[in-house]
């Protein structure tokens, strides 16, 4: 009997091993053409919420509002859809070019992978404000996948970088991450048609949770207002909700704000497209 148990630990220590030595673009989902893999503790939580222009707040290590599978606690500065577009960007192009866990890439390739073409200085500082946002903020996230496995993630977004005049880039990223796509515990967000939507913040949110659902249920504006982390009132938030209602439709969405104020999301036509 001891020697069965010394042959299991020795057996689940390899394993362990394995995956540490696993190169890190090893352990992402498989990526392919212009999608964007996301983990949906990140989109069904206000971890990457909205941001009013000139209002960033800190956020000193409080708990943030997610959906029940998830609890996430951060400190650092608050983050928003921009950030997030920068981080799973670095996560596909790792996919590809990650070297010993990190990835030599440059500023224009980011930029181009938001949908930002020209490498202007002020593009430029934008990025650069948006990674150094992720490399300062500490997350932990305990979660449950959808096969009810439970899931932990303790650090930083990316671990560092550096940045040269000629415009190379190099991300180094914490193994550890790759834990949050575990379980299929993720969803990809067709980029080309992220970059159809004008830069709304709210609109990318809603595109965001919503493709992580296959059936979406009705929620209260209320609920969304909290859940998006939005510091409007609730009918300057409906307007808004409105306009990326508008929006939404320009890819196939069919949405519509109830008589209870709950919004009604229908992704039928898209899916059938798709199916196609």
């Amino acid at each position: 009997m001891a020697n069965i148990e010394e042959m299991l630990s020795k057996l689940i220590k390899t394993k362990q091993e394995e995956e540490e030595s696993k190169p890190f673009q090893q352990s992402l989902p498989f990526i392919f053409e212009n999608n964007r893999a996301i983990p949906n503790a990140f989109i069904r939580s206000s971890l990457f919420g909205m941001v009013k222009k000139g209002q960033r707040k800190f956020i000193d290590n409080e708990e943030i509002i997610a959906m029940k599978q998830y609890k996430i606690t951060y400190r650092g500065d608050a983050l928003d859809q921009n950030d997030l577009e920068v981080w799973d960007t670095l996560i596909y192009l790792a996919k590809s070019s990650a070297i010993d866990n990190k990835i030599e890439t440059s500023i224009y390739k980011i930029l181009q992978g938001i949908g930002l073409q020209t490498n202007t200085g002020t593009n430029t500082k934008a990025v650069i404000a948006r990674l150094s946002r992720l490399q300062s903020g500490q997350l932990s996230l305990n979660g449950k996948t959808p096969e009810n496995k439970k899931m932990l993630y303790v650090g930083s977004l990316i671990d560092d970088f550096t940045y040269s005049d000629d415009g190379k880039l190099i991300v180094r990223f914490n193994k550890k991450l790759s834990n949050l796509f575990t379980e299929n515990d993720y969803t990809f967000i067709d980029n080309n048609t992220r970059m159809l939507l004008e830069n709304s913040q709210i609109t990318k949110w809603l595109l965001h949770l919503y493709s992580s659902h296959n059936d979406p249920i009705p929620v209260t504006l209320d609920f969304l207002k909290q859940l998006a982390r939005s510091t409007m009132v609730l009918s300057d938030f409906r307007k808004q909700i409105r306009k990326a209602i508008n929006e939404l439709s320009t890819i196939g969405w069919k949405c519509y704000i109830d008589s209870e104020d709950r919004l009604i999301v229908n992704k039928t036509i898209v899916n059938k497209i798709e199916n196609n």
